[in-house]
């Protein structure tokens, strides 16, 4: 049975929103959070219910009792290596903020190079309707699909995740980003149950191997839904699926973009050069040089199972 903190059990008493805020970021120093300045900020936004600006108006107001009551609430849930966008029930992804909670992965920045390799891609379509379909696999919250219907509004997406509840998550932000119309949300696993016609299919799977999984930070380890994480024995289980199914769905020289993590993009060009059916397979790199997005067009003949 978990106990309840004392009231102010991590912050001493604050006589102003300064003293609070700076007490808030040496205690998120202390226990090692990667950026206590920012996370104290955010923290007190939320507690006050003012935007950056407002806070830094009023440093010298003495905080209510109900705010210090509700930070430590806060504060205590990050210390205990809670994520903070679960914390805050919102993550930013390409200009736009998401509802999260831990029924979801936390959408990644690297992620957004999916939406700019696929903008690259789309620019260069014909406008019929055949080319205006697109999957997005394993959406969760919903992050990828809804940016890419917001981006291009003639898409008709269709995503898909084999969870109930991230699907939940992720109708609530179709609804929170009005594309509700646009955004068919789908319960299944990976393509299955797809048939050709679609333009491009997305994915962001797990790609974490599965003796990596100990390694991962607390908050991705203990409080991320670990069935969006983890890959198999190689973190490429859930790739090398989608890479034999994808043809069904694709018309042909439709796109596959696949995220991956650090090191697979050379396996999973193999994998994709191996199958026959694809062709112009390249590897684009992240901000840090990390090959991030690997993509292919699928060029109408019969692919073989991966075997890699």
């Amino acid at each position: 049975m978990h106990s309840t903190p004392e009231p102010n059990a991590n912050l001493p008493p604050n006589d102003s929103i300064q003293t609070c805020l700076l007490r808030t970021r040496g205690v998120l120093t202390n226990a090692g959070v990667e950026s206590p300045e920012h996370e104290a900020a955010l923290l007190l936004q939320q507690v006050t219910g003012q935007s950056l600006t407002h806070l830094l108006c009023q440093l010298q107001r003495a905080p209510a009792a109900t705010e210090l009551a509700e930070l430590e609430r806060l504060l205590s849930r990050r210390l205990s290596r809670e994520p903070l966008q679960y914390i805050l029930g919102c993550a930013t992804f390409y200009g736009r903020d998401f509802y999260v909670d831990s029924r979801v992965l936390i959408p990644r920045p690297e992620t957004e190079l999916l939406v700019e390799q696929f903008a690259g891609l789309f620019s260069g379509l014909s406008r019929n309707a055949e080319q205006l379909r697109v999957i997005d696999v394993g959406t969760g919250s919903g992050a990828l699909a809804i940016t890419l219907a917001c981006e291009s509004p003639e898409l008709e997406i269709e995503a898909t995740d084999t969870s109930r509840e991230a699907l939940q998550v992720a109708a609530a932000n179709c609804v929170r980003h009005g594309v509700r119309e646009r955004v068919r949300l789908v319960q299944g696993d990976l393509l299955s149950g797809f048939r050709r016609g679609f333009a491009a299919v997305v994915a962001n799977l797990p790609y974490v191997p599965s003796g990596e999984f100990a390694e991962l930070s607390p908050e991705v380890r203990v409080y991320e839904p670990k069935l969006a994480l983890d890959g198999g024995p190689d973190g490429l289980r859930e790739v090398r699926r989608v890479i034999d199914q994808a043809p069904e769905a694709l018309v042909c020289n439709g796109w596959l973009l696949l995220e991956v993590g650090e090191g697979q993009s050379g396996p999973v060009e193999t994998l994709m050069r191996q199958a026959g059916c694809w062709t112009d397979v390249k590897t684009v790199c992240d901000l840090a040089g990390v090959g991030r997005v690997v993509l292919g067009r699928h060029s109408g003949t019969d692919s073989q199972p991966s075997s890699l």
